[in-house]
């Protein structure tokens, strides 16, 4: 933090761990003993609005990136812009820990190539095997500017089940960093994953 940081109360905020994701390997076992949380095959990196025009190019690089590094898998990756202008990296694979793996490297190489701060959050989709009235969806996400994982389950009408989010954090943050500032925990709503 430089001296003109403190005089304005300005903070910078860490760097995220993103090694932090491979724990989610290991604690895949018990998201599905102790919530019911079953991988559901999909995944997403989520990027602010992107202006530049060097973009398309970087896109293109990472999608090769993602073919490459997921040609022994059957990882399928997409680009996908939302209403708000916001980018979604759309990544497919069976496989968790192929799609934790490809994540992370997506991430890495749009962080290489300069997008870093655009980078929100890592995706992940899990099914809950829950009655029709409660989600059947559940969603971890990383955010990229904390560092630190949360779960948003939402509800039809876009709602949120906060307390079996709540009952979800107490878990995870066994496992996983998890974000404890609940006024982070930010509902991506209308996921495209």
């Amino acid at each position: 933090m430089s001296w003109f940081d403190v005089l304005f109360g300005r903070t910078k905020l860490s760097r995220a761990k993103t090694d932090d994701m491979f724990a989610l390997i290991t604690a895949r076992v018990d998201l599905e003993s102790d919530l019911g949380w079953q991988p559901a095959g999909r995944a997403a990196l989520c990027l602010k609005p992107v202006t530049t025009l060097d973009f398309r190019q970087a896109q293109e690089d990472v999608v090769a990136l993602v073919r490459l590094t997921a040609a022994d898998s059957r990882s399928q990756v997409k680009f996908h812009e939302d209403e708000f202008r916001y980018q979604w990296l759309l990544l497919y694979d069976d496989d968790f820990e192929d799609l934790v793996g490809v994540v992370h490297i997506a991430g890495k190489e749009l962080q290489a190539k300069g997008y870093g701060q655009q980078l929100l959050a890592a995706v992940y989709t899990f099914t809950t095997g829950q009655a029709a009235e409660k989600s059947s969806l559940a969603y971890l996400i990383y955010s990229y500017k904390r560092g630190r994982f949360y779960p948003f389950i939402p509800l039809p009408g876009k709602k949120r089940d906060t307390a079996a989010e709540l009952r979800a954090a107490a878990l995870i943050e066994k496992y996983l960093p998890l974000d404890k500032d609940h006024t982070r925990w930010y509902p991506l709503w209308d996921c495209p994953v």
